[in-house]
């Protein structure tokens, strides 16, 4: 499994989850361009702290096969109108430029033997 699916088959039902290197992309880009993310003032990230990711279905993969410890992305839910989801700005970065960045970062990285949990030999 590619870091990027351990990220989605991982992330909690309802919420996004995003690498370490994704959301250092996020801040770069809001330093260096802070229009080009919408309503970014009220993205949060919000670190992993369980030992290990687990699937629904009960698989474990560590950290490291994503690169490091992901983030659980969202919004602040004062800003958003009542119709909108808590993740709907997270869900709209998704589907934006900037992922597909973030998603080719992540696939640049180093291939893991997710059965040994370490560099792929």
């Amino acid at each position: 499994m590619t870091g990027l699916e351990v990220l989605e088959s991982t992330a909690p039902d309802g919420r996004v989850q995003v690498s370490r290197a994704c959301k250092e992309e996020v801040e770069r880009q809001q330093a260096t361009d802070p229009d080009s993310i919408p309503r970014a003032e009220h993205l949060f990230f919000e670190l992993r702290t369980e030992k290990h990711l687990t699937t629904s279905k009960g698989e474990v993969y560590n950290y490291i096969e994503t690169g490091g410890t992901p983030y659980l992305a969202g919004e602040s839910v004062e800003a958003l109108p009542r119709e909108e989801s808590r993740t709907s700005l997270a869900t709209n970065f998704l589907d934006s430029p900037m992922a597909s960045l973030s998603s080719r970062r992540l696939a640049d990285t180093e291939p893991v033997d997710t059965k040994n949990h370490g560099p792929a030999l």
